[in-house]
C-alpha cells in the first residue's frame, strides 16, 4: 500500500510540474506555431474538463478545428487531444477518489457523466479496474 501511495504522490507531483512547465513558457520554441493552439487548448480544458469532454466543444471555444488541436497536442505531447482530455479527466477522478470519501456516483457526476455507468466504463477503459476498485487499491476502503 506504501508503494502505491507514493507512486500516486509521484503521479501528482508530475502534473503539477507540467502545469508549473506550460505556465512559465518553458515549452520548447521549436514548438512554433503548435505552441500557440497547444497552450490554448491546455487553458481552456483546465477551465472545463469537469463539464466539458468533447474536442469539438474544444475547438470551437478557441476557433481551431479539431484536426489543428490535435496536431499540436501530438507535437507536444504525444497524444491526441481527446486523449489528453480523456487523461484529464481521469487524473482528476483518480485524485477525487484516492482523497475524499465522496461515493463513486457523485464523483462522476462532478466530471461530467450522465450516469454512473457511463463514468464506471470510462475509468475501467482508461485504467483497466473500476472506480471502486481503484479506491480499495489506494485507500482500503472496501465500501467504494
Amino acid at each position: 500500500r506504501d508503494v502505491q501511495l507514493i507512486r500516486h504522490e509521484l503521479l501528482v507531483v508530475m502534473l503539477q510540474l507540467a502545469k508549473c512547465h506550460a505556465a512559465t513558457g518553458a515549452i520548447s520554441e521549436s514548438a512554433g506555431v503548435t505552441q500557440g493552439p497547444y497552450r490554448l487548448f491546455v487553458d481552456a480544458l483546465e477551465q472545463g474538463f469537469r463539464a466539458q469532454h468533447s474536442l469539438q466543444y474544444y475547438a470551437a471555444r478557441l476557433g481551431y478545428a479539431a484536426s489543428t488541436l490535435s496536431r499540436a497536442c501530438l507535437r507536444m505531447e504525444g497524444r491526441s487531444a481527446k486523449q489528453v482530455i480523456d487523461r484529464r479527466v481521469t487524473l482528476e477522478a483518480q485524485r477525487l477518489l484516492a482523497h475524499a470519501d465522496t461515493p463513486v456516483a457523485t464523483i462522476g457526476h462532478e466530471l461530467g457523466f450522465s450516469e454512473p455507468t457511463n463514468f464506471v466504463k470510462f475509468f475501467r477503459r482508461m485504467t483497466g479496474v473500476t472506480p471502486a476498485a481503484f479506491r480499495q487499491r489506494y485507500t482500503g476502503d472496501r465500501d467504494g
